[in-house]
């Protein structure tokens, strides 16, 4: 036997990410199934001859390549498809955005782009509230917004974006150190996308390619890079839980298999010291509910209602299961003539969420007016409470890169462009104009809708580069303008 050593070139934005890799012999039969992860080779024994060498990667796109090996050994390095970014590597990879060629003949192709805005939302003392945005990093190209946000261990947050003409939506943010959220505010014939693409990944590769070999029905290189994540989540899974997004991952790929008796003791562990997380909950209820007898029954009946009162799981599969655990405990109350009006409480709630979810995301995404309120009726515009809102951030060029949100009233070299915002809104009786990030200015009042409109139009081309916004009585946006220096 002799070594072949393989391994994978891609943007170092994707090294941790597991693929499914195998060796095929000319005889076309499949030699060896292992393990490649981006930026550590991986040995192989095989027999000298001639093979190709293929990678399943995340995306479903497959990369292969022919080799030699002789007596002394092999090494062959695969190369996936290039990125039209640096910071966008693991998008391409995981095919949330296209591969560079692709990617320009799009961004050629642009008609329009779409004013929009986002917010963060933290789910505390079982409410939901708005909470300031992060520290963050972007990157943009005028076409796409990359930011950056540190991540939350401790609490489930949501993001909310919309705009002028794009539906507001969330998506819950995974439970990891860095959290990148990927923004393409652009109309589009997708009716699916309603006026933005938004895509969320954590910074835990593994979790994520196993994430998406299983999203994509990819059920053989799910299993190869599934089985690898467990073996590095070994010591998560018996109780260091440091990882809750890598442990949720591992958990619900481990239901899918069925392998209820492989999961062991750490679920009721992982639920119990994650008291804030849906998922934990969900996955020690569906580990319970593979028993029989009354009091695991009882206690997965506890876990799915804690998973219902905790929010939003923050991944899809996990939504999908609380449902249908919820379903099959109601239905099954019901037929020994005991109805449970707690189940079923959480179940219509549940619900709601359901029917509003984007399926096709890997994190949880539905459309919606709040956190509470979720419908695929959902808005578009911008909120009136504006305090704790940020715009989609602005360059003085055609790229983008730096903090955000930069300091008020003053300009990064190279960095967001920072636009005073002003506002005209219904008072009881008049009209009134605000201006956002200016505690000195005072709103000022006006008679009729129309002189307000022209006051405001005034003050925000002196203050360019701005931006002015016009609502109507009920609420809703009627025009957003914006002004340059």
């Amino acid at each position: 036997m002799s070594e072949l050593r393989v391994g994978i070139r891609v943007t170092s934005a994707t090294k941790g990410a597991i693929t499914s890799a195998e060796v095929i012999d000319e005889g076309m039969e499949v030699v060896r199934v292992f393990p490649l992860t981006v930026g550590q080779p991986a040995a192989v024994q095989v027999e000298p001859g001639k093979y190709l060498v293929r990678a399943i990667l995340p995306s479903g796109r497959v990369v292969a390549q022919e080799t030699t090996v002789d007596e002394t050994g092999g090494e062959l390095e695969l190369v996936a498809r290039d990125s039209a970014h640096e910071w966008l590597g693991w998008q391409t990879f995981a095919a949330d955005v296209a591969p560079a060629a692709e990617y320009w003949d799009e961004f050629r192709r642009i008609r329009r782009r779409l004013t929009f805005w986002h917010r963060v939302w933290q789910r505390s003392r079982g409410r939901w509230t708005l909470r300031r945005w992060p520290d963050s990093r972007v990157d943009s190209d005028g076409q796409t917004w990359n930011y950056g946000l540190r991540g939350s261990l401790k609490a489930l947050r949501l993001l909310q974006v919309g705009g002028m003409e794009a539906a507001w939506r969330f998506v819950v943010l995974p439970p990891a150190k860095r959290v990148s959220v990927v923004i393409e505010p652009f109309a589009d014939e997708l009716a699916s996308d309603r006026g933005v693409g938004l895509s969320v990944e954590s910074d835990d590769r593994a979790s994520e390619a196993v994430l998406r070999y299983l999203g994509g029905g990819s059920w053989g290189a799910a299993s190869v890079a599934g089985d690898e994540l467990l073996k590095r989540a070994k010591k998560m899974l018996r109780g260091e839980l440091e990882n809750p997004m890598g442990a949720a991952v591992g958990g619900y790929y481990l239901l899918r298999r069925r392998a209820f008796e492989r999961m062991g003791p750490w679920p009721r562990n992982f639920a119990e010291r994650t008291d804030w997380l849906p998922d934990s909950a969900v996955i020690h209820a569906w580990q319970l509910l593979s028993r029989k007898g009354p009091k695991a029954i009882e206690l997965a009946r506890t876990r799915l209602l804690q998973a219902a009162e905790r929010g939003i799981p923050f991944l899809t599969q996990g939504l999908r299961l609380l449902s249908e655990g919820l379903r099959l405990l109601v239905d099954g109350a019901h037929k020994t003539g005991s109805p449970d009006d707690e189940l079923e409480l959480a179940l219509t709630s549940v619900r709601r969420y359901s029917d509003a979810a984007v399926w096709s995301q890997p994190f949880t995404t539905f459309y919606g007016i709040d956190p509470e309120t979720p419908t695929v009726a959902s808005r578009t515009g911008v909120p009136l409470d504006w305090e704790i809102l940020e715009f989609l951030a602005e360059g003085e060029g055609p790229e983008l890169h730096g903090s955000f949100p930069p300091r008020r009233g003053a300009v990064a070299e190279q960095g967001p462009i920072v636009r005073a915002t002003f506002r005209v809104t219904p008072s009881p009786d008049r009209w009134q104009v605000e201006v956002k990030g200016d505690p000195a200015a005072k709103p000022k009042y006006y008679e009729t809708k129309e002189a307000a409109i022209g006051a405001a139009r005034e003050r925000a081309r002196q203050r360019a580069p701005s931006r002015l916004i016009i609502y109507k009585r009920d609420g809703s946006t009627q025009d957003l303008h914006t002004y340059d220096r």
